[in-house]
């Protein structure tokens, strides 16, 4: 039968109702029969979906032709229309997500199958209110769960397809724990907009156990907090969280759930009978190997994006760590500055004591009693002629009588500062030793080229005072001596 389609100018124009098919044998081979039911039986039981699986691959209309058989007024439906419209829920990895801001998924991997089958154009759009979108048009169709093929619409007020593809059930328990009816409390399911299962869920007597979610991962989040005993999920969405740490640490799942979810396309009661047809065309005309190239392109290989909440809570103890290991760091930084501070703190507290104690306050000249020890160290570590020359500044006295003492002491700063002028004028300045002896009165050690240059150094040059000040000088010339 389903070779017809290969023969040119042969087409299937009816189909008939199934006939069973027998295996038959002798009266004699008894035994050999056991066996071929022995083996029927645990191929219904490793697959429970193995006649229906046969049935769509040979007996389907995919079966006699990868392209739907539209009648003139469907094709003519279609030139006239062009489009429908496609509603999918958001962020429902991995049916139907954004990546690289484009809408991908299994559905939308299904949608294109049947848009490359005719000349329908199929629009997809993201919908939050899959009731309200329905209401909009007759043209509009979203893509539902119908836990296998018991569905029953709202009060007449929605048509569905026929199955688009079916997806195995699984349980998601708490690893470490057992499964019986009489211990279940609780069951979390994922809420279905459109329409309500008829089917009996596995362990639950009554519709207080089960609990709904608004998404696969909240299902999984109850059960590994412990607000219900296990959830019925898809197993192509419980793989993809499975892929979390969170849920692989905690978690399990199992196959113990003979049932399948099935997919098809939902749409107002009032939607029009040709599109009815065409839609279910195209739906049976998918073949059971596009099909699934479709699913295990969409439900393998996409890696788990956690959030920045999961990612913070997976990582917690890493992360408390860390955070322990930062402020010991801290702790030990702030006590290894803080005794660096203190340690500098005190060393300029000591140094501006002893700044205190060895330097001129008016001047910033080391004053007399510092002047002798540096003279001394020097006279025991060089052997080299040096001068200690004495500078006197003539009529202070009456500049502070006739112009007050801040005069005199502007006029002490000012011989001071061009003192420190010529020291730093020479190239070898940092050996020439300054100091204040008295109010009037200074000291210079200096070499012999020194003191020859500072003899013709004009000490009260540029001074703004308009009398005569002079500065009276004297050396005495000091020679390293072993007998000193």
């Amino acid at each position: 039968m389903g070779s017809i389609s290969l023969h040119k100018g042969m087409r299937v124009v009816d189909r008939f109702n199934q006939e069973p098919f027998y295996i038959v044998t002798g009266k004699m081979n008894g035994k050999f029969m056991a066996e071929v039911d022995r083996a029927l039986d645990e191929i219904r039981n490793d697959s429970p979906y193995f006649q229906q699986h046969l049935q769509d691959k040979y007996y389907s209309e995919s079966a006699y032709s990868n392209q739907p058989l539209l009648t003139r007024e469907e094709n003519e439906y279609i030139e006239r229309y062009k489009e429908i419209v496609v509603g999918l829920k958001a962020d429902s990895i991995p049916y139907s997500y954004k990546e690289a801001h484009k809408i991908t998924g299994l559905f939308k991997g299904v949608l294109d199958l049947m848009g490359g089958k005719s000349k329908l154009s199929i629009r997809i759009e993201y919908v939050s209110d899959p009731k309200k979108f329905l209401e909009e048009g007759t043209n509009r169709f979203y893509i539902g769960n119908s836990l296998g093929s018991a569905v029953s619409t709202v009060k007449g007020k929605y048509w569905h397809s026929n199955n688009i593809f079916s997806v195995d059930q699984v349980i998601v328990k708490r690893k470490n724990t057992s499964i019986s009816q009489d211990k279940v409390s609780s069951v979390a399911v994922v809420k279905d907009a459109l329409y309500n299962s008829q089917t009996k869920l596995l362990y639950v007597n009554s519709d207080e156990q089960i609990k709904k979610y608004d998404s696969v991962k909240e299902c999984m989040e109850a059960v590994r907090t412990g607000k219900v005993d296990f959830a019925i999920n898809d197993i192509y969405s419980v793989n993809y969280y499975m892929q979390s740490k969170r849920y692989a640490d905690s978690l399990a799942a199992v196959s113990e759930y003979n049932e399948s979810s099935a997919y098809c396309l939902l749409a107002s009661a009032q939607v029009n009978d040709i599109l009815k047809s065409v839609v279910n065309k195209l739906i049976s005309s998918i073949s059971d190997e596009e099909i699934d190239n479709v699913c295990v392109k969409y439900s393998s290989g996409i890696k788990y994006n956690a959030s920045l909440t999961e990612r913070i809570e997976d990582n917690l103890a890493l992360i408390i760590l860390g955070i322990a290991i930062a402020i010991l760091l801290i702790v030990l930084g702030y006590v290894v500055i803080s005794k660096k501070t203190n340690a500098l703190i005190q060393s300029k507290e000591n140094e501006i004591l002893r700044r205190k104690v060895e330097i001129d306050k008016l001047t910033g000249l080391c004053n007399i009693d510092i002047f002798y020890e540096k003279v001394a160290e020097r006279l025991r570590i060089s052997d080299e002629e040096f001068y200690i020359m004495n500078i006197n500044i003539n009529r202070l006295k009456v500049v502070n009588d006739i112009y007050g003492i801040e005069e005199g002491d502007e006029l002490i700063k000012h011989v001071a500062d061009r003192l420190k002028m010529f020291r730093d004028s020479q190239t070898d300045g940092d050996n020439i030793l300054l100091a204040r002896m008295s109010d009037d009165n200074f000291f210079a050690l200096l070499t012999k080229e020194q003191y020859d240059l500072i003899k013709t150094f004009d000490l009260v040059d540029d001074y703004h005072l308009k009398i005569n000040i002079t500065v009276r000088t004297g050396a005495d010339c000091y020679i390293y001596s072993a007998e000193i």
